[in-house]
């Protein structure tokens, strides 16, 4: 909905769920399954053509 990638971080700690996770402009999300490190690769192209198809206005 947004048209760009979302990054939620959450703690290790035994109040929060344990789980952070990537959402990319196209909806595929990417969850680090309790791993320490999280990474997805930044395609800039993803975000040129959801703006595209989804057009609210945004150039980009």
């Amino acid at each position: 909905m947004n048209q760009c990638y979302v990054v939620a971080s959450d703690s290790l700690n035994e109040d929060c769920t344990k789980m952070s996770g990537i959402i990319a402009p196209n909806g595929k999300v990417r969850r680090n399954g309790n791993r320490a490190c999280l990474e997805v690769d930044y395609i800039e192209k993803e975000i040129t053509l959801m703006r595209r198809y989804m057009d609210v206005g945004i150039d980009g």
